[in-house]
This record gives C-alpha cells, structure tokens and sequence, in this order.
C-alpha cells in the first residue's frame, strides 16, 4: 500500500549532489603537433555565460602552464525568465512572474505558459472557474515591437521540503507543436 508519509521522509533525506551544472567540461584534451585542438561542444543549459579555464603541460615537463580565459556565451532565440523566491513558508502564497524574452523577433508569435509536472505539495490559483488555466489566459505574445511579454501565476505551498516547479512554454501553432522546459527547485519551511 502507497504511503504519503514514507515518501515525504525520502524526499527530506539529505541528497548527495550529482549534478555540478556550473562545471559542464573536465575532460583532459591531448593538443595536436601544432599545439591545439578542435573540439565542437553543446552547453547543457540554453542561456548563459561560461568561462573556460584551462591550463596544460607539455611530456617531460613539471610546470603547468595556464592559458588565457576564454567567455563563451549560449543563447536561444525565445527563453523563459522565472522570478521565484528561493524559499517560501508552508501555506505561504507567492507569485510567479514569469517572463518570455526573444531575441530579435522576426514576426509576432503567440506562445502558452503552462505549469507541468505539479506537485501534490503545490497549489496552483485556476480562479473560481478555473478560467485562469485556460490557454487564453496563459497566452504571450513577442513580436518585433514588444520582443518580452509576461505572466504572473499565485502559487501555494502546501507542505515542507523540496519541491519542483515547472514552467513550459508551448508556441501555438496548428501543425506542430514546439516547447521550452524550465524547472526551478524550491524549499519550504515550516
């Protein structure tokens, strides 16, 4: 029989970190004859700035020799900005601005901002007749002349721990669907 309360005990048990999402690249890569490399990578998140430290050594020698920082920047036409506390008290209401940015948008285009993957711990406000979960509700638009639009979203946190919350956007188009996945962890205390 399924019991909430050994779930909630596993979910607070203190987690060992798997993911170190600010180091994306240790590998050790051997330079040609000519004293470099190629190497075509994929950032693991869409948007950011990454500092590439890197030092080398060459057979037979002791010293390492550090090489001049390069910044790499990533970037996606259309990302979401999500402006979250990082904590929140139990039954505590927030809001959840979320914004939608593209950069340098050629045409208008009308995307959805959809909650997913909702936790039993979340409450999420649908209004009275649940006309806040509508699409039309959920609706942005970017376009040339306005390349950021926004939506706020009530959220209630219903019990302590750590909880996902997962923002989507969706473009409305009729023959195919294209999305945009963003998950933000937050804790709740008593």
């Amino acid at each position: 029989m399924f019991s909430d309360n050994e779930r909630l005990a596993e979910e607070d048990s203190p987690k060992i970190r798997e993911r170190f999402h600010e180091v994306w690249l240790f590998d050790a890569i051997p330079l040609g004859a000519s004293g470099t490399a190629s190497r075509t990578l994929k950032a693991p998140d869409t948007v950011g700035r990454w500092s590439v430290s890197s030092v080398f050594w060459a057979l037979g020698q002791r010293d390492l020799c550090p090489a001049a920082n390069v910044h790499v920047t990533s970037k996606k036409d259309v990302f979401l900005e999500v402006d979250l506390p990082k904590s929140v008290f139990i039954n505590e209401t927030v809001t959840a601005k979320v914004s939608v940015i593209a950069l340098n948008p050629q045409r208008e285009t009308k995307y959805s901002v959809c909650l997913s993957e909702m936790s039993r711990k979340i409450c999420a406000d649908l209004g009275s007749f649940g006309q806040l979960g509508q699409p039309s509700y959920s609706r942005v638009v970017v376009s040339p002349s306005q390349p950021i639009d926004t939506k706020t979203f009530t959220l209630r946190f219903l019990s302590t721990g750590s909880t996902k919350v997962t923002f989507q956007l969706r473009e409305n188009v009729t023959k195919q669907k294209k999305s945009i996945k963003g998950s933000y962890l937050m804790r709740i205390s008593l």
